[in-house]
Order: structure tokens, then sequence, then C-alpha cells
């Protein structure tokens, strides 16, 4: 058949701090097709009708088969498969374009090629729950926030099949109202012998509760780049992508950030599989315009809304907090490790003790 047109509307964004997924993937079906093309388009750009075309995928399937999936993803071992590689999803009409390979896309609702034999489409949209048994990481490096359009740069060194986690502590909510932004990328280190041979990066942005979001070639060159929050478009480095908040809106929170060679595998709750057989070093950028408001803490406090809700934090210190924390404690959950022996907060030990609710309680009551 001749390339098949679907529409859907998506009424609230798709992205990584929800908990939602919207995936989009082929089949053979009762059909006798072997190789098939997905292309996503956007209706209106600013109220205009345009068409846009916003990006296409050929074999994220497996074999030859096609998959878009934003958000979270529905997980492996579902009927799509996805991992939300597609990134975030906003709120918008969008038109997806179904045909056999070898198919080309342009805005203006533009496609060429794409009739073969039949095939099917499945769409998935739901939502997933966080693994709250899952352990965050106990070793990484904690970045230091920067502000007022800075950057904070450290040099990553990995071998074959090793990655480095990284912690961030985003201090305020990076959204489009308060015009906010965080732009995570990765470049090549001065000295070409030091360089992987491929330098090819990957980057892995989970939350503390185990979603994540990811992104392997938007950099410069075959670097990586993510870029959150609102506010205006900051321009592209070398050959990469612009910098224009693509993955969405996050909040105020704890975010630990993979970074290795290509491929890290990713999945939800901070699993990785990396099977890179390449080495050397890149440099990782982080750069905002917020700065962080009073003292940093490792693990802040502040885990907790108004009746416990974990989802909508609240920036305020209350008993709530004491009490999430506490019932994670005695419930195991090493979202409570906060700290190694003797009150250690620079090596978290992977062990739930007195040490951890000494620690939480000191700095809960210290304002931090």
């Amino acid at each position: 058949t001749a390339p098949k047109w679907y529409k859907f509307v998506v009424g609230t964004d798709i992205g990584f701090m929800s908990n939602d997924f919207f995936d989009i993937r082929t089949f053979p079906g009762t059909g006798t097709a072997t190789n098939t093309e997905l292309g996503l388009f956007r209706e209106q750009t600013n109220g205009v009708q345009t068409g846009t075309f916003l990006l296409s995928n050929d074999d994220a399937a497996g074999g030859t088969f096609s998959r878009l999936s934003f958000g979270t993803g529905a997980g492996a071992g579902t009927l799509t498969g996805g991992l939300g590689a597609a990134g975030a999803l906003p709120a918008a009409t969008y038109w997806v374009a179904a045909g056999n390979f070898d198919m080309t896309f342009a805005s203006g609702f533009t496609t060429t090629g794409g009739a073969g034999p039949d095939f099917d489409v499945t769409f998935a949209t739901g939502s997933r729950t966080p693994d709250s048994s899952t352990s965050i990481p106990t070793t990484f490096e904690t970045l230091p926030f920067p502000n007022s359009n800075n950057t904070t740069s450290t040099t990553v060194t990995v071998g074959p099949a090793e990655f480095k986690w990284y912690k961030i502590i985003v201090p305020s909510a990076l959204n489009n109202t308060t015009g906010n932004y965080l732009d995570i990328w990765t470049d090549a280190v001065a000295d070409v012998a030091l360089r992987p041979a491929d330098e090819d990066t990957h980057i892995v942005l989970f939350h503390r509760d185990g979603r994540g979001n990811f992104d392997d070639d938007d950099g410069p060159g075959t670097y990586s780049l993510l870029t959150y929050g609102g506010g205006a478009a900051r321009p592209a480095i070398g050959n990469g992508t612009t910098f224009d908040n693509r993955e969405g809106g996050l909040s105020a929170d704890e975010y630990y950030l993979a970074a290795g060679l290509y491929d890290l595998v990713p999945a939800f709750n901070f699993v990785l599989a990396p099977n890179s057989t390449d080495s050397g070093s890149f440099i990782l950028n982080i750069r905002s315009n917020v700065a962080p408001p009073g003292p940093v803490c490792n693990n802040p406090s502040n885990i907790s809304g108004p009746g416990q809700n974990t989802t909508a934090i609240d920036a305020e210190l209350t008993a709530d907090d004491i009490i999430v924390f506490l019932n994670r404690f005695f419930a195991g959950n090493l979202l409570s490790d906060v700290s190694g022996p003797g009150q250690n907060t620079t090596a978290i030990d992977g062990e739930l003790t007195a040490d951890d609710i000494i620690v939480f309680l000191n700095r809960f009551f210290a304002g931090c």
C-alpha cells in the first residue's frame, strides 16, 4: 500500500518528569512487509499550520521494523518495547506517516516513497511506575550547579564498557514559566591522543526515582547533548543541535547523570549495559541560568510535598519530609541511604543504618 497517515493529539506534555509514555511501533502483522519507516510531523507551529517534520525512524524496533518512543517508553518486555529514546513529546497535534523503506520526509507534510506490502502500526500510551526498591547510584561525583549562564566542566575518562556517574542537584524549577534552563553536553578534550577512537559519547540523565532520558549524537560531531527547561534557545556548538529545551521541564530535585561511550544501552531504573570496546577521555559540560539558593546538600531533606506527596515536591521542610524518609528507611528503600559509616556523606555505603537517620535529621533541622 501507499504510505498511510495517522493523526493523534497529545493533551499534556509527555516528558522526562512525568511517568508517561507514548510509543509507536510497526509489526509485520498479517501483512508481508519486511522493512518499514516512520516519520513524525507537528501540525502547527505558533498557531500556523506548517506540517513541521520532526524526526523519523527506520530500524529501532529490531530487525528492519520501526519505533518512536517518547517519555519513559513502555519498557522492555512490553508490546512496543520502547525506552523513551525519542525524548519528550510536548502537547500538540501530530501526524505520523508510515510506509515501507526507503522514504524521505520534509516539512509541509512532504514524503516520498513508502509504497509496498501491508504491515501493522501499534500506538501505546500510559504511565510507568518507578521501582521504589531500585538502588540509586552510590559512587558518584557531585557536579557544582552553574549559574548566570556559566558552565561547569569536568574531564571524563573511561575504559571499555565503562561509564561514570555524576550527581546534579537542580535548585529550582526549569520550565517555560521560570525561563530557567539546564544544558548538558559532551565535547572533545584538547589532546587528540587522549580522545576515544570513534569520539562517540553517550549520556543518560536519571531522576532519583529511576526515570531516565538519554542522548547519543545531538552534540557537536558524535558527541552528546541534552537540553531542559524554558526561555530562548541557546545557539548550537559547532555542528551540534540548538539548545532548545526540547527534553522538557525539570523540577527542583536530585538527578544522576551517566556519561560514557556509545552504547550504554540505557533502560528504566538506572539500568545500563555498556558495550563499547573503546576507551579515552572527553569533556562533560553543564550550563544553567539559575543559581542555587542557599546551601547545596548532597541529599537534600526536602523529599515530599503536602500529605507525603513524593511526586510534587514543595520546597518546604515539614514533618511530611521526615515521615517519607522514615517510611522509606523502614521499608528498606535505599532512597533513604544518605550516609556512610560515621555519618560520612561523601562515601555512601549502600546500607540503611542509624547514621542515615542522624544525617537526615541534622540536615533537616539545619534547614538543608
